[in-house]
């Protein structure tokens, strides 16, 4: 999780880390990512389908000239979207194999919290394989999910040429 701030609170006592988090929703639960890893939030737009790909990878789209993969999570979390459609999201995050987007059902906030308020995702729980921890917000719990493991393409390799053309396509990086 990125750092965004340090704060030192007394002699002797550790340092807490800060951090903002994008929230959003899916199928009616709330969770976030870690603003560090986010790099936009774009309204749901044409994806296209790749042939052979697993069912939570919902396509491809071009997000300012790069091409990236688009993991549905309601697919990725075995639950239905929202019926309002208008409120899709695409979060398009930094994962250790390059850009993804995060289809969510809507973004709602962004929130600060510290490292006080979060704790590791249960252990041996369906789901929480997805999860760096649970952060506790106020009266509610927002569930931080792992971009590396939500969207799960590191064996998806993108080329340009396999995306209708040359140059245009733009790239991933790898």
């Amino acid at each position: 999780m990125r750092t965004s701030s340090r704060h030192h609170h007394g002699e002797g006592s550790p340092e807490k880390r800060a951090m903002d988090v994008v929230c959003f929703t899916v199928a009616g639960a709330e969770y976030g990512i870690d603003v560090g890893s986010v790099l936009g939030v774009n309204p749901l737009m044409d994806i296209t389908p790749l042939p052979g790909a697993p069912g939570h990878v919902r396509g491809i789209v071009n997000v300012r000239g790069r091409v990236m993969p688009v993991v549905g999570l309601s697919e990725r979390f075995g639950v239905d979207e929202s019926d309002d459609g208008s409120k899709r999201r695409i979060v398009v995050t930094r994962t250790g194999n390059g850009l993804a987007g995060i289809v969510v059902d809507a973004v709602t906030r962004v929130i600060s919290t510290t490292d006080d308020d979060i704790e590791p995702p249960p252990v041996d729980v369906i789901g929480t394989g997805y999860l760096s921890g649970v952060a506790q917000v106020e009266d509610a719990m927002v569930m931080l999910v792992d971009p590396d493991a939500v969207t799960g393409i590191e064996d998806l390799r993108i080329n340009p040429a396999d995306c209708g053309g040359g140059d245009e396509g733009g790239t991933t990086q790898n």
